[in-house]
């Protein structure tokens, strides 16, 4: 079955035990390819998976698309199924050894992944959130429990959803892995007579010995992919039901902060996905990071308080570029590329901006070379205080009155707002040096903040001309209530926008720039500026 809804109905019952119950006979024999088809066949938009069925999918899809022995005895065991070394075998062996193999094939990774993609046509994101770890909106946190199944792998699936914080967990490398070491399958179920065991058995910050734990696992790709759709599904949602564009279920995967405000700042974690998949050649990984990081930027852009802190953002992402000689390293290719792939919206121009000015105060706006924010790692995010100094595209916490959860249900879309164009040009102004200190990190580079400038000062005019417009509508002005910078305006229509555009790239070339870069720079922004006016 295929049903799609423009708004599917959220208040809709778990499946009927007795159909649950035809899906776990087929788990029980371990024939998942047929498990899943079941679950296909009732697919539906008057009832909703079992969170254990929805795990078992998420499970599966994590595999590579091969065909995998499950009931290996050890780590060093071989899992890759292959059918020619059982016909070496006598035929007493054969039968034996077909009998007791519990074999996951490529067809059922792949039934799981395009169930899990329909299931998200079918039903309400917040239906199918129940199977994710969260972070809890109350202090005192019960227990992880899900209905038991009788299936040959439902302690590695409870393994993998016990012991993972956030949905980030899922992802990582090693988290199938560990789930596997913790509970190898056995030839026969898991199902009632195992159901008394103690806790899982494994810890999340248990590592694998010989790999380095990247944020996203090789196979794991699908499964983000995933979570992107289903949090993207979220946010329309919110927007069906009259809120702004925002998804509370991607709320729940960042920390809560620690005093007790309504406005979250760790955002570490999801952006350590954003920064490496930015770090892949493959585009199509390089477009869920950008997904990502626009779902983030949503959450900054609401009132009465952001539900994530701009400012808690912005550090996240300096202080993984600045804690990281590997991301530092590589800050110059990937902060631009993360710029060029978002569009061209004010809210994501109102985020660009900010982050422009941040990395330009914490190198330029300093009697030292050498700022303490930028040679430290970045201090908790939520441990921070907010800063006067923030960029005026949205309304900080700092400006609204602390909330509770419970008010965030009268969210509006905050305006974007031209920085001041007095602050802009100070900062601009400022000269960078030609020759930096050999401690310098790359994110002082002269050639990065060369192009730093670049973007901001580019950013500036793409919000100032999409301002422009919509003030010159009526409708849309009154919608976005847009209050445009008049020493913009006054800057614009005397040129003097020009002659700031000199003094940002006049002086003494850094280091490793080119005259050529300087050029281009300033003569693209020229002729953007000169077609403003």
């Amino acid at each position: 079955m295929d049903s799609t809804q423009d708004h599917v109905n959220e208040n809709v019952p778990e499946m009927a035990r007795s159909l649950k119950q035809m899906i776990d006979n087929n788990l029980e024999e371990a024939e998942f390819e047929k498990g899943i088809a079941m679950l296909e066949q009732l697919r539906s938009p008057n009832h909703v998976p079992s969170i254990a069925h929805i795990l078992h999918l998420i499970y599966i899809a994590l595999h590579p698309v091969k065909d995998i022995q499950l009931n290996t005895t050890g780590p060093d065991d071989e899992d890759v199924y292959d059918p020619k070394a059982l016909l070496q075998a006598s035929p007493r062996k054969l039968v034996k050894q077909t009998k007791s193999r519990r074999v996951l094939t490529a067809d059922a990774v792949m039934a799981s992944q395009r169930l899990l993609s329909a299931l998200i046509r079918t039903n309400a994101a917040n239906s199918l959130a129940p199977a994710l770890p969260c972070y809890p909106d109350v202090t005192l946190e019960s227990p992880f429990e899900i209905e038991l199944v009788d299936s040959v792998i439902f302690l590695q699936v409870k393994a993998l959803r016990s012991n993972s914080k956030s949905c980030w967990d899922f992802v990582k490398t090693g988290a199938l892995e560990q789930a596997k070491r913790a509970y190898p399958t056995s030839g026969k179920s898991k199902g009632r007579g195992s159901a008394s065991r103690g806790s899982v058995g494994y810890s999340s910050n248990d590592t694998l010995e010989s790999d380095e734990i990247k944020p996203v696992g090789e196979n794991s790709w699908f499964l983000l992919g995933w979570l992107m759709d289903l949090f993207e599904k979220d946010a329309e949602d919110s927007v069906l039901k009259g809120q702004p564009r925002h998804s509370p279920l991607l709320l729940q995967q960042i920390p809560r902060a620690a005093h007790g405000s309504s406005t979250r700042w760790d955002c570490s974690e999801p952006l350590k996905i954003i920064l490496y998949a930015f770090q892949q050649t493959q585009s199509r990984r390089q477009n869920i990071g950008r997904r990502l990081l626009m779902l983030l930027i949503d959450l900054t852009q609401l009132l009465p308080a952001p539900l994530l802190s701009m400012q808690g953002l912005m550090t996240s992402i300096i202080a993984r570029f600045s804690s990281s000689s590997s991301l530092n390293s590589l800050a110059p290719s990937i902060l631009p590329k993360i710029m060029s792939q978002l569009p061209l919206v004010p809210s994501v121009l109102a985020f660009r901006l900010a982050l422009c000015k941040r990395i330009l105060q914490d190198a330029l706006m300093s009697d030292s070379s050498l700022s303490p924010s930028a040679t430290r790692a970045g201090p908790k995010p939520r441990a921070l205080p907010r800063k006067s100094t923030t960029l005026t595209s949205v309304t900080e916490a700092s400006s609204a009155p602390e909330t509770t959860p419970a008010a965030n249900t009268g969210l509006s879309l905050a305006t974007p707002q031209m920085p001041s164009y007095e602050e802009t040009a100070q900062l601009i102004r400022k000269q960078i040096p030609s020759r930096m200190k050999k401690t310098d990190i790359t994110l002082k580079s002269g050639s990065f903040l060369f192009r730093i400038k670049f973007e901001m000062l580019l950013a500036c005019g793409t919000l100032r001309r999409l301002l422009s417009t919509a003030s010159n509508d009526s409708h849309r002005q009154s919608q976005l209530n847009i209050d445009v910078d008049r020493q913009w305006t006054d800057a614009l229509r005397g040129q003097e926008i020009l002659g700031l555009l000199d003094a940002a790239f006049g002086g003494p070339l850094p280091e490793n720039v080119e005259e050529a870069e300087r050029s281009l720079y300033l003569n693209t922004l020229k002729s953007f500026y000169v077609a403003l006016t």
